[in-house]
């Protein structure tokens, strides 16, 4: 009598699954989110596309005015003004004159939420103006508000918390504080960021 096999044998389950765990290996790059090294270089990105906005929109419009609520000298640099309509301090663009509020100079921002302000976004030691969720942001690689700081030498730098979200360099240091990201605006930058890869 012939007895015909039903099933699989052991060696060829662990085959299949030997498979199954390499494809898997192969997937979970793709899956699991974007790496480090992407949300770093994005973020360099959108700190130099912010620059950009910067420099090419709100400084000439407002001749030779950073993002900030007043025109006094009072520190309140912000980048929620390069996306709030800021007509009633700066005046309404005059095409004429090619003078006055003509933003926003940014297109991808949104209001900042109460999870986007860890602590250090609201110590004066790192911001300006300390932020809340009437200003809006512009947002590095891992979601944290990038902003503005006027330094020790009235250098003005765009600053990125990084990955783990906490501002550390300070508005009086010239050095990059932990993980963050920094890009200067008006001069050459007297540091150096780390490299993304």
């Amino acid at each position: 009598m012939n007895i015909k096999q039903a099933g699989m044998t052991l060696i060829e389950i662990s085959v299949v699954l030997l498979v199954l765990v390499a494809l898997a290996g192969l997937a979970l790059p793709y899956v699991s989110g974007i790496s480090s090294t992407s949300l770093c270089k994005a973020t360099d990105m959108t700190l130099s596309h912010t620059k950009k906005a910067i420099m090419e929109g709100f400084y000439i419009d407002t001749l030779g005015y950073f993002p900030k609520a007043t025109k006094s000298t009072t520190a309140d640099f912000n980048l929620t003004y390069l996306l709030a309509d800021s007509a009633a301090v700066w005046g309404t663009f005059n095409p004429e004159t090619r003078l006055g509020w003509h933003g926003p100079y940014l297109d991808l921002a949104r209001k900042l939420t109460p999870s986007d302000l860890t602590s250090t976004f609201t110590d004066t030691r790192f911001v300006h103006d300390i932020l809340t969720t009437d200003h809006y942001g512009v947002f590095d690689g891992w979601n944290h508000p990038i902003i503005l700081q006027q330094d020790s030498t009235d250098g003005f730098r765009l600053v990125s918390a990084g990955a783990n979200g906490d501002l550390e360099t300070e508005i009086t240091d010239s050095a990059i504080g932990g993980d963050d990201r920094v890009l200067y605006v008006n001069k050459p930058s007297p540091v150096t960021n780390s490299s993304c890869d």
